[in-house]
């Protein structure tokens, strides 16, 4: 082992932390609702220790980004498209989430908990066959065609 070992096993140890802890920047609970209230978004209701729980069931909304190939941008999807070959595609959106404000209020990435299911339902002569993807707020999903989908 070289004398550079430790040292840049160290660098890439404290990058790797810095990493995980990056995300969005903290915003209030209330703008964070108000925002996701805004993309369809229904509160389910409060918990005692403050927790809001918002529910959303239907055609693909803003509140998630998707992208075909690794170069591409992330861009929210269409409802409903048309492919080449003819077939008709539908996008639906299944999301619960729970947000946990900090003590001041604020909502950061770690506060935030759920799941979003992107399902994409493909109708081609007369048959219609179904494919889904979930993931959690701040994780993404792949589909087989490699879109790739995230929370916004």
């Amino acid at each position: 082992m070289t004398r550079r070992t430790p040292a840049l096993l160290a660098a890439f140890l404290v990058l790797a932390a810095c990493a995980e802890t990056t995300g969005p920047a903290p915003v209030p609970i209330g703008a964070e609702v108000a925002r996701l209230s805004a993309l369809g978004f229904r509160a389910q209701g409060t918990t005692a220790e403050g927790t809001q729980v918002l529910r959303y069931a239907g055609p693909v909304t803003a509140a998630v980004a998707c992208r075909s190939g690794t170069g591409a941008t992330f861009h929210t999807p269409p409802a409903q498209r048309v492919r080449g070959d003819g077939a008709r595609q539908r996008l639906e959106l299944d999301a619960y989430l729970m947000l946990t404000p900090g003590p001041d209020g604020m909502l950061s990435a770690r506060e935030r908990d759920g799941l979003y299911v992107v399902t994409i339902a493909t109708r081609l002569r007369g048959r219609t066959t179904t494919e889904s993807i979930a993931f959690g707020p701040g994780e993404s999903g792949s589909f087989r065609s490699g879109m790739t989908c995230r929370p916004t």
